[in-house]
C-alpha cells in the first residue's frame, strides 16, 4: 500500500485494520478467525481478542492508544495541530517523527477532518516507511 492510498482511505473499518495489523495488534486464532486485540484491556477479552477491529480511526480514545504505541514501542515523538480558517473549515494534521530525524526534517504527516482520522493515517503512513 502507498502513501497516496493510505490518505485517500475514509475513516471506517478499513483504515482501523490497515492501522492495528501494522501495529501487529491482529492475530488468527487456531480456527482462522482473524481477531483484533483491545487496545483498551486485552485481558478483558476470554478469547484474548475480538472480531472487530477498535474504532482507532474514529474514536480518539483508540487513537490516542495508538499514539502512545507509537511513542512507546516505536520511538516516534507525535505532534497534532488544529488548522482552522474562517469557522467552516477545520483540518487537523498528524505529524510523527523520529529523534534521529529531527535534524534531517524528517517526518510522516496525514491530515484529516477528525483527529482520530489523522493519528490514524499518520501512523499507518510512518509505520509503512519504517518496515522498507
Amino acid at each position: 500500500m502507498t502513501k497516496e492510498e493510505i490518505l485517500a482511505m475514509e475513516p471506517g473499518s478499513k483504515l482501523d485494520v490497515l492501522i492495528l495489523d501494522i501495529l501487529g495488534d491482529s492475530h488468527y486464532d487456531s480456527d482462522g478467525l482473524k481477531l483484533y486485540y483491545n487496545f483498551a484491556d486485552p485481558e478483558s477479552i476470554p478469547d484474548g481478542g475480538r472480531t472487530t477491529p477498535a474504532s482507532v480511526s474514529t474514536s480518539i480514545f483508540y487513537a490516542w492508544q495508538v499514539v502512545e504505541k507509537m511513542r512507546d514501542s516505536f520511538g516516534f515523538f507525535f505532534e497534532l495541530q488544529l488548522v482552522t480558517r474562517w469557522s467552516e473549515l477545520q483540518i487537523w494534521l498528524a505529524t510523527f517523527h523520529q529523534e534521529s530525524k529531527f535534524e534531517t526534517g524528517a517526518e510522516e504527516q496525514a491530515k484529516g477532518h477528525s483527529a482520530p482520522e489523522a493519528i490514524s493515517k499518520a501512523a499507518a503512513i510512518a509505520m509503512l516507511k519504517e518496515a522498507k
